[in-house]
């Protein structure tokens, strides 16, 4: 069983881990690849944080967990 529920700043490297291996994924052989073996967990990370600390009043970022409390989705 899945939850939902809102992003917290500390989800921001299962998060990024999720979308980097997603993009690395779904877009070989249509994105260069120079462009996705730049891409890493770390840097996305980073990206995140900043984006979450910044968000504006009224957005909600969501994740989905796992029963573990994994960060899944």
């Amino acid at each position: 069983m899945l939850t939902v529920r809102a992003m917290t700043e500390a989800d921001a490297a299962a998060v990024s881990a999720i979308r980097v291996t997603g993009w690395k994924t779904a877009y070989a052989g249509i994105m260069p690849r120079s462009y996705l073996d730049r891409m890493t967990v770390e840097a996305d990370a980073l990206h995140r944080r900043h984006h979450f600390k910044r968000t504006r009043e009224g957005t909600t970022n969501l994740v989905a967990v796992d029963t573990g409390g994994r960060v899944v989705g």
